[in-house]
């Protein structure tokens, strides 16, 4: 009685795939999807609903690139406008006029700047202006958040950075 290997032959699973187990698994991830889809388009709450996912992607996105600027740095500035470019062929975005474009730009603008006064805002055809001061720990948050802003193209940075300036009171992340 000889003990030969051979590997001619494909291993053979433990378990035979059974078709009933395929076709389970093909209805639980088409419900799956169906049930995802109609959460993000359905009509009454589905715009809201998009719009905190890209609000949590963009918090995740974030997170990730202090991270990586932390072990990698110097990175943030091309990553951004990498993703930039990306987004802006991408993703298709609606006309947003520019009142409403200038608005949401402000809104965001207070979430990450102590000082969002100091920050001047013009649009046009979905390019936004920044102008005025702010510290340089908030400058890439500025950026990043005004570049995420639905309707947003193109993002011209005039803002002069304050050196020297004591830390703003009342920042946070």
């Amino acid at each position: 009685m000889s003990t030969e290997l051979s590997f001619d032959e494909p291993p053979t699973t433990s378990f035979p795939a059974s078709p009933l187990l395929f076709a389970l698994a093909g209805l639980l991830v088409g419900a799956g999807l169906g049930a995802g889809l109609m959460f993000l388009l359905d009509p009454q709450s589905g715009r809201r609903r998009r719009t905190l996912a890209l609000e949590r992607a963009v918090h995740l996105r974030t997170r990730g690139r202090d991270e990586l600027e932390g072990r990698f740095g110097g990175l943030s500035g091309r990553s951004r406008d990498v993703a930039a470019a990306l987004r802006s062929r991408l993703l298709v975005r609606e006309r947003v006029n520019e009142a409403t474009l200038a608005a949401r730009v402000r809104a965001r603008l207070g979430h990450v700047a102590s000082n969002p006064a100091a920050i001047a805002v013009s649009t046009e055809g979905g390019r936004v202006t920044l102008r005025g001061t702010v510290p340089p720990d908030e400058l890439d948050d500025v950026l990043d958040e005004v570049s995420a802003v639905h309707g947003v193209r193109e993002v011209y940075n005039l803002l002069q950075v304050q050196l020297g300036a004591p830390p703003a009171h009342g920042h946070h992340h």
